[in-house]
């Protein structure tokens, strides 16, 4: 983290600290950012205030806390890893069972159940709907796509993005758009990431050959 955090957020510090004292894991709150002299203020689960700056630690996660209704029966995905129960961020499951006491038993779709407290891990939303990145690796037998040329960047809309979104589904793929005229060349930009070696070729292609002698004196080598 290399400037201040806007008030309100809540951080979770994965490494901790030894000279600020807090703990690996440790949830805090941001009560008071200064952007001036890059400072973060964050109260702890105590009440006391720790100041520092945040160039100066590493392993921090920052969250936006939201509220969310939930209920047994509803589908939900993990916004955060939980390795202690083997669990990926934005894995998919169905809620079994939700106790007074704020435990939780969760099918996954990989037929998987785990139980665990809110309280330890917190990371959960609605899995009606994920984004075409976090749908990777999954499959479904029918997949909506929204896509809205609209409001969504033009960089994103590519015939990357519509594989991805397409080819999860096992048997019915629909997509809604507000430009069905134009969704379609949207959906076929191609996009490619050249390796720094390929550029540098290319460039070296391109350049016209210099005799001999010139290259030899140019790089400091005698011939």
């Amino acid at each position: 983290m290399g400037r201040a955090v806007p008030g309100g957020h809540v951080v979770r510090f994965t490494k901790g600290s030894h000279v600020l004292k807090l703990k690996a894991g440790e949830y805090v709150r941001v009560v008071d950012s200064d952007r001036r002299i890059n400072l973060v203020t964050v109260k702890r689960a105590n009440a006391k205030t720790v100041t520092y700056d945040p160039r100066r630690l590493q392993g921090v996660t920052v969250y936006q806390e939201v509220e969310r209704s939930i209920s047994v029966g509803d589908h939900i995905q993990f916004t955060a890893p939980y390795r202690d129960k083997r669990i990926a961020s934005r894995d998919l499951g169905g809620i079994k069972e939700l106790r007074s006491n704020r435990m939780l038993s969760i099918q996954l779709d990989s037929s998987r159940t785990v139980e665990f407290s809110m309280r330890k891990h917190p990371h959960l939303d609605y899995g009606y709907a994920v984004t075409s990145h976090s749908s990777q690796g999954l499959t479904a037998d029918r997949v909506l796509v929204n896509v809205d040329t609209r409001q969504a960047h033009k960089k994103l809309l590519n015939s990357r993005f519509a594989y991805v979104s397409i080819s999860r589904a096992r048997y019915e793929a629909k997509i809604c758009t507000d430009n069905s005229r134009g969704v379609g060349i949207e959906l076929t930009r191609k996009i490619s990431k050249r390796a720094a070696m390929e550029h540098h070729q290319e460039q070296v292609q391109t350049q016209p050959r210099q005799p001999a002698h010139q290259q030899s004196h140019d790089f400091g080598y005698a011939l």
